[in-house]
């Protein structure tokens, strides 16, 4: 049986692969090529305008400078009042068009550019969806969503092996762009609680970008994305394979009530952001407000190498994070009656006692759209009550893929990557003999944008002797709409 599954997943890749002949995947590297060029042709062009029309001008103020008009209304170098309007109005209306075409530039170049690894490290590259355009100019909606899915086989020698075909996840969201400076995001997520499909909502948000702010400053409240675990999920780009470590083990919730301001470093925040969130710290599967207490996170992004053409989406994320975990003080009181059942000691329970601190590391190194290189490293502390010592645990994850499209002109394998992921999880770093290691390689396919699939194999280790090793063979897809 195994083995008739594991023939199953490895035909249904190349199946998926072979799609590579269609017109997307065939002219895929000529498409790459000639981005590149449109993109530095349209710089060249930019400066070569700018240069060109700032002599002209120059030269025009300069002629102006050394020529007084006459009595008659005419410039005595021989140019007419008309003919210096004329010209005036070239320069300006050639001013425009280069205005226009930076513009241009900045929303389309980098969606072009960006396409082999679309959604993995910026939000311009989304595809555009299905729009209702209301009677207002500014007003715009928005509906997409994803699907994940997968089938796997437990290939380890344990009596616990079994394989499944499920529906992981599916999400679908609606964006509400209200006026230039506000918009709205409803995200419903279908998953699988208590071994049954249930729709919850993920995300519930409202933004403000206030005008005379430019775009800098930017204000959210509702119920949000914590930013390091989704940031840190477009780096590794294979959410619909495996979250991250911190989202895997429950570090922080993907999700959580509050309010944050973010502040973007360069025009349109090209360099990065610092984003500040005051959140309730609970879950958006339990929503429930347990104590007084609000958590409080700070995290920052910096795109140092927005210059650099091989090495412009590299990034560094950063996160700090503190608070109280989402327990209720009034049940953990305890009541001691070890001396006699009329002398009662109240023990007392502060937030303090059960603490909730994380720092966080993570980042990418990518090269020209060939090779992207990351890692995310977690540090939490938790506290477990009065005079109790505190647990410290350690998420440390490495992760990379190598796309192959740029080596070869094979129709099959240019649409391949080798992805690899290296986990490192300590639930205690008191304890010895507890820590695991999961180890991720395969191989991931791309025949059209709104599609995407991964054939990989996954080992779990244990530290502690006594746990088998688990392996498993998974293939998971992500279709977009």
């Amino acid at each position: 049986m195994k083995s008739n599954l594991i023939l199953v997943l490895v035909t249904t890749l190349l199946v998926v692969m072979s799609l590579g002949q269609s017109a997307v995947a065939q002219d895929f590297d000529a498409l790459l090529e000639a981005v590149d060029k449109i993109e530095n042709n349209l710089k060249n062009l930019i400066k070569q305008e700018a240069t060109i029309r700032g002599r002209q001008l120059a030269e025009l103020k300069s002629a102006i400078a050394k020529n007084q008009k006459s009595a008659k209304g005419r410039v005595t170098g021989g140019v007419t009042e008309k003919q210096l309007a004329d010209v005036i109005h070239e320069l300006s209306v050639l001013h425009l068009q280069v205005v226009e075409l930076e513009k241009y530039f900045e929303k389309n170049g980098t969606q072009f550019a960006s396409l082999d690894n679309a959604g993995s490290h910026t939000a311009g590259r989304h595809k555009p969806a299905k729009t209702h355009q209301s009677n207002d100019k500014h007003s715009k909606t928005t509906i997409n969503g994803k699907l994940y899915s997968h089938v796997f086989t437990n290939i380890s020698n344990n009596e616990g092996s079994h394989s499944e075909f499920a529906l992981s996840r599916a999400y679908l969201t609606v964006r509400s762009k209200i006026s230039d400076y506000t918009s709205i995001r409803v995200t419903t997520d279908l998953k699988t609680i208590d071994e049954k499909y249930n729709i919850i909502l993920k995300y519930a948000y409202f933004d403000w970008k206030p005008a005379f702010t430019k775009g800098i400053v930017g204000l959210r409240f509702g119920l949000q994305p914590t930013e390091y675990i989704d940031y840190m999920n477009k780096l590794w780009g294979r959410r619909y394979a495996a979250p991250t470590i911190g989202d895997l083990h429950h570090f922080l919730t993907s999700s959580d009530l509050g309010i944050s301001t973010t502040v973007g470093f360069g025009p349109k925040s090209e360099f990065g952001f610092v984003k500040l969130a005051l959140l309730n710290g609970t879950s958006y599967t339990h929503v429930q407000e347990l104590n007084s207490r609000k958590d409080f996170s700070f995290v920052t992004l910096l795109t140092p190498f927005k210059a650099s053409h091989n090495f412009k989406n590299s990034s560094l994320l950063m996160q700090f994070y503190t608070g109280t975990q989402n327990e209720s003080l009034d049940d953990l009181v305890t009541t001691d009656t070890s001396v006699s059942p009329w002398d009662t000691t109240v023990t007392t329970v502060s937030g303090s006692d059960w603490k909730r601190q994380m720092i966080s590391v993570g980042g990418a190194l990518v090269w020209n759209h060939t090779l992207d290189l990351g890692f995310d490293l977690n540090f939490v502390t938790l506290g477990k009550g009065a005079s109790k010592s505190s647990v410290k645990k350690q998420g440390l994850s490495f992760f990379g893929a190598y796309y192959l499209y740029r080596l070869s002109k094979n129709v099959i394998l240019k649409n391949l990557a080798i992805i690899g992921r290296l986990d490192l999880y300590d639930p205690d770093t008191d304890k010895d003999n507890n820590s695991e290691t999961l180890t991720v390689f395969g191989i991931e396919s791309k025949p059209m944008y709104s599609f995407k699939m991964a054939l990989n194999y996954r080992i779990t280790s244990y530290q502690d002797d006594a746990k088998d090793t688990n392996s498993m063979l998974f293939l998971n897809t992500l279709f977009k709409f």
